[in-house]
């Protein structure tokens, strides 16, 4: 009997066999050079009409006596008075009556027109609007959604994504971070989403927030709120689950804000469920959002609440935020002033905002597209742009992403695991039920990953601003792998989040040194031809960082681990071969160890026979083969197109 046939022996055949494959491959995959070319799909929703009804109407500041008048009037006078001017002969507004729905501040207010509008027709009376003397700017009062995909089925692979990258190639490294008690400790982290449920993970953590969703138009004055009030003090989150298709998508409760809150700032080394990224953080939540979402107008009074900015009218907030998450948006819209300016606000006050991209494998809209603000486009477990993911328009005509952290699911050109995102969460589909964790993907959960990294540049420095954040974040974030959509492009962001990277180069900057781990020596190998080497690199860090390695020079056939540094060759081939080992702590290299290998004697006659130049004249041969067929069909197909 033929004794069986050992891998040198097989990887010829093997190699012949992949080559008559790719001979039945179609000639035009190999010759058109568009096949390369990925695009990101457009989302598949509905593209009726949409109707709209609310407007912003920002009055000029009257205190300074220019546009003084003996009594100001009331917000429905004013109201009244502007529905007179649309309705002039030439507005194009006869039948419009605008009404007031409420104040954002003292000067910004929310009016409602009688009759729903189109997107044109509602732009086209927001014109007319500024056109009175006491009116500083008027503008669409944009519907703005959670940035989030529903859960499915899938596999939840945990915490994957905060791993090193030694041991998820995109994975954000917060390991390091955190063993140099960098946690977040003395920051607040406001949470601009649909609220908070109790969770045993964030009540350490949560101070007093607020809620901004305000009521709605008459008929239905809290559909959108959904507890039954206006504004107050509790931004606990009642459910934001939708049964009416006529306002919005139907579905159950997402329990957004508690899950985004969770990313952020899970209390950590408590061993129980989860760990957020700033796990000491404390968080503000500021619900901006309820069922079917919410409304530039409420955002941006949020925006001013939180960082400390209040008119008067409003709770004092006794923990103002350094950074704030906004894990909504709607890519309908360019950036309102309504966002901007609350936005500038923040910006001005040494606030970083974080905003998702979005989930429509399009381009950004507001407020990710505002300037002064982190945008974060979502990547998978693979390191490649999640399929759902926006990014920046191909023209060049507008912002790009800042950076891309991991949002989970499937990749747009290596599909991947579709590995999601955990984090806390509620069992209720419609009221609250208990609290639970999920799995969940969308760049909703990416942003909240670069706010926690945020959160500890300012524990770092008090004093950092946000353009020093954008920087450190750009500057460290890694390359996206080869092979994936973003390898090579700009319109992705600078790269993958480093946590790690990015607090090293701050506290560099601040005087403190990474010391770089040392490996432990190795000494050469001698092996037997045919046999079989193992051996692990080790290395000590004096910062107490976790090590891993990186290595060159591994022969073909052998493996190379680089969280365990172990080093497997199960069939080592006759030879000298030089393996370069090095450590590191995932921010800075310490010296190779240079292993030098021998492989001493000779393959098995049989093993000899089969390998050497054989296998490489009968690639050669099957290579042209396989061209000299595509030759022939171009040619027949380039005849037939001249006919």
């Amino acid at each position: 009997m033929r004794a069986p046939l050992t891998w040198p022996q097989w990887n010829p055949l093997l190699a012949a066999l992949g080559l008559a494959v790719l001979a039945l491959t179609p000639c035009n995959l190999l010759a058109d050079p568009q096949q390369d070319q990925v695009t990101a799909p457009l989302a598949q929703v509905p593209q009726r009409e949409e109707r709209l009804r609310r407007l912003i109407v920002k009055y000029k500041d009257e205190s300074d006596g220019r546009l003084r008048r003996r009594a100001l009037p009331d917000e429905a006078e004013r109201a009244t008075r502007l529905s007179a001017l649309a309705q002039e002969p030439g507005n194009g507004h006869r039948n419009v009556q605008l009404s007031h729905l409420k104040a954002i501040n003292r000067n910004s207010h929310v009016l409602v027109s009688s009759t729903a509008l189109s997107r044109h027709e509602l732009r086209a009376l927001a014109h007319t609007l500024a056109q009175d003397a006491a009116v500083e700017y008027a503008e669409i009062d944009e519907p703005v959604y959670p940035t989030f995909l529903p859960n499915d089925s899938s596999y939840v692979s945990r915490q994957w994504n905060l791993k090193s990258p030694a041991a998820e190639l995109a994975g954000t490294n917060m390991p390091n971070a955190w063993g140099r008690s960098h946690n977040g400790t003395g920051v607040t982290v406001a949470v601009l989403d649909t609220g908070y449920r109790p969770h045993a993970e964030l009540n350490t953590n949560l101070v007093p927030g607020y809620d901004f969703v305000s009521g709605d138009l008459s008929g239905s004055p809290f559909f959108t709120a959904n507890d039954g009030d206006g504004r107050d003090t509790d931004p606990a989150d009642p459910g934001d689950w939708n049964t009416n298709p006529t306002q919005c998508t139907t579905g159950n409760s997402s329990w957004h804000g508690t899950r985004v809150a969770g990313i952020i700032g899970a209390q950590g080394n408590n061993n129980a469920g989860i760990i957020g990224v700033s796990h000491a953080a404390r968080l503000l939540a500021v619900r901006v959002m309820g069922v079917c979402g919410g409304y530039t107008s409420d955002i941006a009074a949020g925006i001013l609440w939180a960082i400390g900015v209040n008119d008067g009218s409003l709770p004092v907030n006794s923990h103002p935020a350094k950074v704030l998450n906004l894990s909504l948006g709607n890519r309908e819209s360019n950036c309102s002033v309504t966002f901007q300016n609350a936005i500038t606000a923040a910006f001005n006050a040494n606030v970083t905002v974080v905003v998702a991209a979005g989930n429509e494998a399009s381009y950004m809209g507001a407020p990710a597209n505002c300037t002064g603000v982190i945008a974060v486009s979502a990547h998978t477990r693979t390191g490649d742009l999640a399929d759902y993911s926006n990014l920046g328009p191909i023209s060049g005509a507008g912002p790009n992403p800042t950076l891309s952290a991991p949002g989970g699911g499937l990749g747009l050109t290596i599909a991947g695991d579709n590995s999601t995102i955990y984090s806390t969460s509620n069992t209720g589909t419609t009221v609250p039920g208990s609290e639970t964790y999920i799995g969940g993907k969308g760049t909703s959960f990416a942003a909240p990953q670069v706010a926690g990294v945020a959160a500890m540049m300012y524990q770092i420095k008090p004093s950092i601003t946000p353009t020093e954040v954008k920087t450190y974040l750009t500057n460290t974030a890694r390359a996206y792998p080869s092979g994936t959509y973003c390898f090579g492009r700009t319109t992705c962001g600078a790269g993958m989040l480093d946590g790690f990277k990015a607090l090293q180069a701050l506290m560099l900057a601040q005087g403190t040194p990474n010391n770089a781990p040392s490996i432990s020596p190795i000494g050469p190998k001698t092996v037997a031809a045919t046999g079989s080497l193992n051996f692990t690199a080790t290395a000590t860090d004096i910062d107490g960082d976790e090590v891993s390695f990186t290595a060159t020079g591994v022969p073909s056939g052998a493996s190379f681990n680089a969280v365990t540094g172990v080093f497997s060759w199960g069939y080592a081939l006759p030879g000298n071969y030089t393996v370069s080992i090095a450590p590191t702590d995932g921010a800075t290299a310490g010296s190779a160890s240079v292993v030098n290998i021998s492989v001493t004697g000779s393959l098995p006659v049989a093993a000899a026979a089969s390998g050497g130049g054989g296998a490489s004249n009968g690639a050669e041969l099957a290579l042209l083969f396989v061209f000299s067929l595509c030759a022939v069909g171009l040619r027949r197909h380039s005849a037939a197109a001249l006919h």
